[in-house]
């Protein structure tokens, strides 16, 4: 015993070797491992995912309908420069013939090319007048989707695209 009277102990020694595993860690480390509890692995939870798919849910119910609506109007586009370049190309062919084409095929050498989704029509070609009409085949409901080029206005009218 010391003054204090705490009892004196020997030189510190190391704690004896305790047995080790293969990998190289002793049995304590490998219990203090275990009391950690289990390794977390990287990744999203439910939770997560359920909220980025409402979240895609929300955006597709906002764009769905307005991609139907710009669809409809590239149709509509589509057949007023149908229009405009039969009325073109029966100009031209007024210089070269006198009269205006009759048949939308007669315009094909005078510049005009046919749209893939379109029915180009002459409507009215004579010596002094045309009327020519584009119907969309393909998008748009009956009677819908419809351009039409009067000579003796210069309008072009639409009958706009429809469901």
């Amino acid at each position: 015993m010391n003054m204090l009277g705490d009892v004196e102990r020997g030189p510190m020694t190391s704690t004896p070797d305790l047995p080790r595993k293969q990998d190289g860690t002793s049995k304590a480390q490998a219990v203090r491992r275990r009391r950690r509890g289990p390794v977390r692995v990287a990744g999203f939870t439910l939770i997560e995912l359920l909220v980025v798919i409402a979240i895609i849910g929300i955006l597709a119910a906002v764009a769905i309908p307005q991609f139907g609506s710009y669809r409809r109007k590239g149709f509509d586009a589509d057949a007023q420069a149908n229009v405009r370049n039969m009325a073109l190309a029966q100009e031209a062919y007024y210089l070269e013939n006198n009269t205006y084409a009759d048949d939308p095929d007669d315009l094909g050498d005078f510049g005009y090319t046919q749209s893939a989704n379109i029915t180009p029509a002459v409507t009215t070609g004579n010596e002094t007048t045309f009327v020519v009409t584009a119907t969309v085949d393909e998008g748009c409901g009956d009677d819908t989707g419809v351009a039409t080029y009067d000579q003796a206005t210069g309008q072009v009218t639409l009958v706009k695209c429809g469901p």
